[in-house]
């Protein structure tokens, strides 16, 4: 499944088609990139470690950091190792 959109844009619509819940952990994001075959504009896959990244950066916790990426997630650490994302706006 490759297309220009973003890797957030694809989180985004999987999200409101209800493929993926609203509230997701990185694991969640990872299995759906696999399972659904999601590559980059390029076409190639994405790495496990650059998924947990682009989510980190695309969160307000991290406004101030000198990643460009958009601010659009909410997230919480819900145990020692495991963080909950959302989208602000949908």
């Amino acid at each position: 499944m490759s297309s220009k959109k973003s890797i957030i844009g694809k989180i985004k619509e999987a999200v409101k088609k209800g493929s993926l819940n609203p509230v997701f952990t990185t694991k969640d994001v990872k299995n759906l990139v696999r399972e659904n075959k999601i590559t980059k504009p390029d076409g190639t896959i994405y790495a496990e470690a650059s998924i947990s990244s682009i989510l980190s950066n695309s969160s307000v916790r991290n406004i101030g950091s000198s990643s460009t990426n958009s601010k659009m997630l909410g997230s919480r650490l819900i145990n020692e190792r495991t963080r909950e994302y959302w989208f602000l706006n949908l």
